[in-house]
């Protein structure tokens, strides 16, 4: 919350501008702007992408010890109505069992609710991003593997310019 200066109203009028037909939503950690973005979206004519960048804990969502920074981040969009539903109750979950600092899963959880979701390996916070980032290749390629494992045809790699 509060990380951005983005508003809803701006971002689609851009996208208008621009000519785009689709806009994605993606709120850190939550899905409070949700229902007011799909709103404006389909009264401007625009394809609302309803999506949250999660935080995923590096164990199990019930471990509550250690830093709160021991999370990585992981875009996940709604392809699907059944997708609508898994993230749905993959963002409830955060919050009601694996809430510690912040909403949390596990890849337990997105092991059981993958169907219909996109994921996106997201900024250097994400899991991928970190282990490249700390010079751990082979990790890194066994955690592409195990996402490309649990969303097939669905895990993209984003790619992010930071000078």
């Amino acid at each position: 919350m509060l990380q951005s200066t983005a508003r809803i109203d701006r971002l689609i009028r851009k996208a208008q501008e621009m000519g785009q037909t689709a806009l994605a939503l993606t709120d850190h950690g939550n899905m409070f702007g949700i229902l007011e973005f799909y709103t404006a979206a389909q009264k401007a004519g625009i394809k609302p992408i309803l999506g949250c960048e999660v935080y995923v804990a590096q164990g199990s969502r019930f471990e509550k010890s250690g830093p709160q920074t021991e999370t990585n981040h992981l875009v996940l969009l709604a392809e699907t109505y059944e997708g609508w539903q898994n993230l749905i109750k993959l963002s409830s979950s955060g919050y009601t069992e694996g809430f510690y600092y912040r909403p949390r899963m596990d890849r337990e959880l997105l092991e059981a609710h993958s169907e219909g979701l996109i994921a996106l390996s997201a900024c250097p916070s994400g899991e991928l991003m970190s282990a490249l980032g700390d010079g751990r290749d082979t990790d890194a390629q066994a955690i592409a593997g195990w996402y490309k494992d649990v969303f097939p045809g669905r895990y993209y790699i984003e790619l992010q310019e930071h000078g």
